[in-house]
């Protein structure tokens, strides 16, 4: 006859199993890579820190249509209004939108309107030279110069601690040169 087979009620001990295999636990170190790996990247909050993203990309194009046309109505994680200077590529709003979506892990809507925004960063920087160009130009030496010689032109413009990191700083009085 069959054996009986054990009833659900019968408290004999169940025959013993070999122990499985445990894997080790994961050393700190790369629970932590894999966290960061699997994070989501930190959303750029401003247009700098879009440009910012396109350098560590390696997307110079991207970077440079985005200093010289982007003007930046509005801007919110997810979210950016532009408007673009003349001779910007009709392309750029998609660009910088399937980009920034594909870099951030977040959808990125990019909106091009016709009128509004911030200077662009190269208006924005040509505006700081001009201003810093006419600073130095109205000091009374420098337009003493201009008297005397009418043709002279302002080339460069460095102030004494640019001088200095680059190693072309007035020599010490205690030296004797």
């Amino acid at each position: 006859p069959p054996a009986p087979l054990p009833s659900a009620a019968s408290s004999a001990p169940s025959p013993a199993r070999a122990p499985e295999a445990v894997a080790p636990p994961p050393a700190r170190r790369e629970i932590v890579q894999t966290a960061q790996a699997l994070a989501p990247a930190t959303l750029p909050q401003d247009l700098s820190e879009v440009i910012a993203l396109a350098s560590a990309h390696k997307e110079p194009l991207l970077r440079i249509n985005l200093e010289r046309y982007a003007r930046i109505v509005r801007f919110e994680p997810g979210r950016i209004e532009l408007n673009l200077a003349p001779g910007a590529p009709r392309t750029l709003g998609s660009e910088m939108s399937e980009k920034l979506t594909r870099w951030t892990g977040t959808r990125w809507i990019v909106a091009i309107l016709s009128h509004g925004g911030a200077p662009t960063m190269r208006e924005a920087a040509e505006a700081r030279d001009k201003a810093e160009h006419d600073r130095v130009k109205s000091n009374p030496l420098v337009a003493a110069i201009f008297e005397a010689y009418p043709k002279a032109r302002i080339l460069d413009i460095r102030r004494p601690s640019d001088l200095a990191t680059e190693g072309m700083a007035e020599p010490s009085e205690e030296s004797d040169e």
